[in-house]
């Protein structure tokens, strides 16, 4: 392998065929669950199990997080959680 250059597998941003793999049978897990079942089974978990879930879920959702530079490191990003009312 030349040093610092790719020689072999996978072109950069080819999707690994096992990923896809996994990701389509949860993809059809979920459909076949049914958002409102889930939805019901969400509201049916205490606070904290429902919030616990919420940031175990978290990080699948947003883009994983680079180390900030000095001139970010001052900078507070504002982090807003609508939860949902249960009180119902």
């Amino acid at each position: 392998m030349a040093r610092g250059k790719k020689t072999g597998g996978r072109k950069r941003g080819t999707p690994n065929k096992a990923t896809a793999e996994v990701k389509d049978k949860i993809a059809a897990v979920f459909s076949e669950y049914g958002q409102e079942q889930m939805l019901a089974d969400f509201m049916d978990l205490k606070p904290l199990e429902r919030l616990r879930l919420f940031a175990s879920l978290a990080e699948y959702l947003t883009p994983k997080q680079t180390r900030a530079s000095d001139e970010q490191k001052n900078e507070v990003p504002g982090v807003v959680l609508y939860l949902p009312d249960n009180s119902r």
